[in-house]
């Protein structure tokens, strides 16, 4: 007879982050105007941590997008593992 194994593959998988340094410069061009709001970004990255494709989710307004844009440099991002192999990832922030 054939022994049966009753062992399971376990997957194991890290979701990715970012760590962020400060936070975005508000627009000088909005002081006056008093607009205010929240970007939210949708960050591909690579599996080398790059930034692959950033898009723009919601904004007040391009300048505060392109705010969001160049504070994202000051960001470290590290992709999701799948079994400790880093793997291309999306995160929102």
């Amino acid at each position: 007879s054939l022994a049966r194994s009753d062992a399971r593959v376990v997957t194991v998988i890290v979701p990715p982050s970012a760590q962020c340094s400060g936070t975005p410069t508000y627009p000088a061009s909005e002081r006056a105007s008093g607009v205010h709001g929240v970007v939210a970004l949708r960050v591909g990255i690579s599996p080398d941590g790059g930034v692959a494709t950033p898009e723009i989710l919601s904004s007040p307004g391009k300048p505060f997008s392109d705010a969001a844009l160049e504070a994202l440099k000051n960001c470290t991002l590290t992709p999701a593992t799948v079994d400790g192999v880093p793997a291309p990832s999306l995160i929102e922030m």
